[in-house]
């Protein structure tokens, strides 16, 4: 099952508020909760930011739009991704 942990915090206590998403609607719901606000799915970028070797997830960061990132995945939830809509695009093959 897809994971979700936060920024704004180191990688150890990132770890500990981890939580499973099951699509991006609820991906939506665990954001809105870190921002405090209702966050709409036209707001949420998701790009893949490559393997990560201390918990072993190929990566994708979640950036809230006008904001900047707001978490990880370990799997694209993106409905709409397009590699070519990519702010990554080429920086990381998974």
């Amino acid at each position: 099952m897809p994971r979700f942990r936060p920024t704004g915090c180191g990688f150890e206590q990132s770890m500990q508020r981890v939580q499973r998403v099951e699509d991006f609607r609820q991906l939506l719901d665990v954001i809105s909760s870190y921002v405090g606000r209702k966050v709409n799915p036209e707001e949420v970028k998701m790009d893949p930011y490559g393997f990560d070797p201390r918990n072993r997830w190929d990566t994708w960061a979640v950036i809230l739009v006008d904001v900047g990132p707001v978490g990880f995945t370990n799997a694209c939830l993106d409905p709409n991704f397009s590699p070519e809509q990519s702010q990554f695009s080429g920086l990381a093959s998974l």
